[in-house]
């Protein structure tokens, strides 16, 4: 006797399938498929994508407004840096220090727990729950390279 499965297809579902046929997968936004890629699961909300990438279009523009008068402030001064270790530098300043994002510690606090989405997708750092290692790194970084 053969059982038979069946297998509910959510929107998201379909909007990934098509998503992964697609031939040139560089051509996306890394940032915004993180959010995408984590509608529907405990602690995000499908607006939050819209929301989430307006709010890393405004956090880009202040870090490359922080950078720029950084960069006139301190040229000259800044010998023990090339430009790109320099901007990297302007840019954590700017997020941590003006912005506001910070690592979530308690994440690291107890046995592992991936029950909650806003520790392992962006939209965690993005509603000010904080980040961790698979949400700073990953998200964040690929939005500004």
């Amino acid at each position: 006797m053969t059982a038979t499965i069946q297998v509910r297809v959510t929107p998201w579902g379909r909007w990934f399938h098509e998503l992964i046929q697609q031939p040139k997968l560089e051509q996306y936004d890394i940032a915004e498929m993180n959010l995408r890629c984590a509608v529907d699961l405990p602690g995000m909300k499908n607006e939050l994508v819209k929301l989430g990438i307006d709010k890393i279009n405004e956090w880009t523009d202040r870090v490359e407004n922080f950078t720029k008068t950084a960069q006139k402030r301190l040229r000259g001064k800044r010998r023990h840096f090339t430009e790109a270790q320099f901007c990297v530098v302007a840019m954590i300043e700017c997020l941590q220090r003006h912005i506001g994002i910070k690592f979530n510690f308690g994440f690291m606090k107890g046995e592992y727990d991936a029950s909650d989405s806003r520790n392992l997708f962006i939209h965690g750092v993005l509603t000010g729950f904080g980040g961790t290692c698979a949400s700073l790194a990953h998200g964040l970084h690929c939005h500004w390279s």
